[in-house]
């Protein structure tokens, strides 16, 4: 049965490394009903969570560009970029999950990466003020990758969300 995952991948301890945990809680307080989002520390734990027949949209910290441009990637066919695949402090880097899950056969039948370029990954739990600003953007982009939101819709009112709930952390 196909469903659709949003993978939010980080740690909240190393500053801008957080961005894509900080995504996935942002996402998780707007995804209707059957949308499954989950925090996961390291990239290795998205092999436990999708099935070959899943949609996964994975949101992750990157380098490459100005701090806070988004990425967004199709990366089923295509490895990733280097540059891309290797932006936060995972020691098996998303890059890295993908292939080996491509090798396996165990890649999901659509995964797309939404990468938030990183200005800081030190030791601190804020992100960055401008990792902090592109968080409501990329939650838009998520939703639309996931198919939650028409490509082209107006950005969620975010007035009318509660406070982002925290996501389910794995692995």
């Amino acid at each position: 049965m196909s469903r659709t995952l949003v993978l939010g991948l980080g740690n909240s301890e190393r500053r801008d490394d957080g961005v894509g945990l900080a995504v996935a809680a942002r996402v998780a307080a707007s995804a209707p009903p059957g949308v499954l989002v989950r925090a996961v520390r390291s990239p290795l734990g998205m092999l436990d969570i999708w099935e070959p027949e899943d949609t996964v949209v994975v949101v992750d910290a990157v380098h490459g560009g100005q701090p806070g441009s988004l990425h967004v990637l199709e990366v089923t066919r295509d490895p990733l970029p280097p540059q891309l695949g290797s932006g936060s402090t995972h020691a098996f880097g998303i890059a890295a999950v993908v292939e080996l899950a491509r090798t396996l056969h165990r890649l999901p039948r659509r995964v797309v990466l939404v990468g938030v370029t990183v200005e800081r990954v030190d030791d601190g739990a804020e992100l960055s003020p401008v990792v902090a600003s592109a968080v409501d953007e990329a939650s838009d982009v998520v939703l639309r990758a996931a198919g939650i939101t028409e490509p082209g819709a107006r950005p969620l009112d975010r007035r009318a969300l509660p406070e982002p709930a925290a996501a389910r952390q794995e692995g």
